[in-house]
């Protein structure tokens, strides 16, 4: 019976919590989903498309071993559509199923701005004074567009109408942010963080860059619970420390010294090492929380290995020989050749600082073309509102010297340039001599100040939930756009945009959120302060019409 309480407390089952997500909230998604789905399938490929269509399709209905990973759950739920769906031919099912994963997409993040954009308005001085029925209009509102917004971009509406594994991924990532800003809502009710990590697992058999997320949600757990993110940083830091000596000793060629991505590996394990410590001075140790913390730790890593045990639905379904069998799964070797993607080449992050820049441009330009300049400056507005108009001195101080450090790097770029370029370097100079590369520093500059927020403001975040959450989908995006582009280092050709585009696709999703909670803050604005900032709208939605 003590047992039975100590688990109860441990999860926080029967804990009298309001609920976060409210009537409005669920409204707001189901009908954006209705919406986006509705349009999707009046633009739904009707038979096979190129690409992979015609193999995942195979491996659909068969429920077979697509190419690697393999994406088994992806293969499982497209499955079913092949099963349930009687109509026309196997390609349009599963096409179908492409559509009701983006459209569900499209509906969790209606809900995470429709009750984000709530949470905003009640905390500033200028929104508080909105009436509920009016402040409910405005989320919603927002929420139904961020959602379509996201949805109706080009290469989303590109995705979302064919046979591709990419909108799974996006809404095992969306159901991860619902869940986890559920927990950080009631920390003390943990097996919502349980349910995001198992659903993280998930993310990871649908498309393994996702797992580059990690450290994004880590930070999330920090910012809302220290002690616990101290615990996660220490489990982190073991992991580094045994991995680090068999990297040492050759066990792991991937780890090897010689290869960029070992210093990205020295990097995250140097500052998990760091943070724990950091965290261990600044909060003591309470034996009652840290026997949860560690269990929750546990807890975590035992939800992500569990939803991974979909990976081992393929050696079955290999063992059935079906017609779409790539690598042959069933045995030791082609299971570990589809589980660690064997067929491509493995990362070799960027080690060119001013390729680097060049990069971060191609990526800014891209989303510039999926959301327009106008909308990526209303995602600039939530930051601007919340944290940096009315930032103290030492916030200031602290951005400056991030931005000199900043900026020593792109000198320190330009200077190995120019030393390659008087070695005759067959390839120095370019990047040197390039506008381009002085686009993406200034780029980099504006998404460096977005996610240093959490540092900058770590402690005036504390209890403030909307601050919280805001910057924690900046460690997240971080991951997800900038970590994820120096590991991938793709070339700055078209050819290379359009074969990686796909793996940024899920960073898309926190401009879509942005967006929403800057539409909300303009709106609120404009209910409350119409008359002073009546000319402000006026001019400005004259010049936004002219851009878009």
């Amino acid at each position: 019976m003590k047992f039975y309480q100590a688990l109860k407390e441990h999860f926080g089952i029967g804990t009298p919590q309001t609920p976060l997500y409210r009537k409005v909230d669920w409204m707001t998604m189901g009908i954006t989903f209705l919406v986006a789905f509705f349009g999707y399938l009046i633009t739904l490929a009707p038979d096979l498309t190129l690409e992979d269509c015609g193999e995942l399709a195979v491996g659909s209905y068969y429920a077979g071993v697509p190419h690697p990973p393999g994406y088994p759950v992806w293969t499982i739920y497209t499955w079913l559509f092949t099963v349930l769906v009687p109509i026309s031919n196997i390609a349009y099912r599963v096409a179908i199923s492409s559509a009701f994963a983006s459209a569900l997409s499209c509906g969790v993040i209606a809900l995470l701005i429709s009750r984000g954009s709530s949470m905003i308005l009640e905390t500033l001085e200028e929104t508080k004074e909105l009436a509920p029925k009016m402040s409910h209009l405005i989320c919603a509102l927002c929420g139904f567009v961020g959602g379509m917004i996201f949805g109706y971009n080009g290469f989303i509406w590109s995705q979302s109408v064919i046979v591709e594994v990419y909108t799974l991924s996006v809404l095992s990532l969306v159901t991860v942010m619902a869940l986890m800003m559920r927990w950080m809502y009631a920390p003390a009710q943990r097996h919502y963080l349980y349910m995001a990590m198992f659903m993280f697992g998930i993310c990871f058999t649908n498309h393994q860059s996702l797992l580059v997320a990690a450290m994004g949600l880590e930070m999330m757990v920090i910012l809302i619970n220290p002690t616990l993110g101290r615990e996660m940083l220490m489990g982190n830091s073991v992991i580094f420390l045994y991995a680090l000596i068999g990297a040492i000793n050759g066990k792991y060629a991937n780890l090897n010294p010689e290869k960029a991505i070992f210093s990205i590996f020295i990097a995250v394990g140097i500052s998990s090492i760091i943070g724990y410590i950091y965290l261990a001075v600044k909060n003591k140790y309470v034996l009652k929380e840290w026997w949860h913390n560690i269990a929750a730790v546990f807890a975590s890593g035992f939800a992500w290995l569990l939803a991974n045990m979909f990976y081992f639905f393929m050696p079955i379904s290999s063992m059935t020989n079906p017609p779409m069998n790539w690598g042959y799964a069933r045995t030791v070797r082609g299971f570990f050749h589809a589980l660690t993607r064997g067929q491509y080449e493995s990362a070799k992050p960027t080690n060119d600082l001013l390729i680097f820049f060049d990069q971060v441009r191609v990526y800014t330009l891209g989303a510039l073309n999926e959301f327009t300049i106008v909308m990526l400056l209303l995602a600039l507005i939530p930051f601007l509102i919340l944290f940096f108009l009315k930032m103290e001195k030492k916030h200031k101080n602290r951005l400056f010297w991030i931005s000199i450090f900043y900026g020593a790097l792109f000198l320190l770029g330009l200077l190995v340039s120019l030393k390659n370029q008087v070695a005759h370097v067959p390839m120095a100079g370019y990047y040197a001599k390039s506008p381009d590369t002085y686009i993406g520093f200034f780029a980099g500059w504006i998404i460096l100040m977005l996610v240093s927020t959490p540092f900058v403001y770590y402690k005036e975040i504390f209890g403030k939930f909307e601050r919280t959450w805001l910057a924690g989908t900046t460690s997240v995006f971080f991951c997800l756009a900038i970590l994820l582009l120096i590991l991938l280092n793709p070339s700055s050709d078209k050819q290379s945009q359009d074969l990686h585009k796909v793996f940024f696709t899920a960073s898309y999703v926190f401009f879509a959120l942005w967006i929403g909670y800057g539409l909300a803050i303009l709106l609120g604005f404009l209910c409350t302060r119409y008359e002073r900032y009546r000319e402000a709208f006026t001019y400005g939605a004259a010049i936004a019409g002219g851009f878009a």
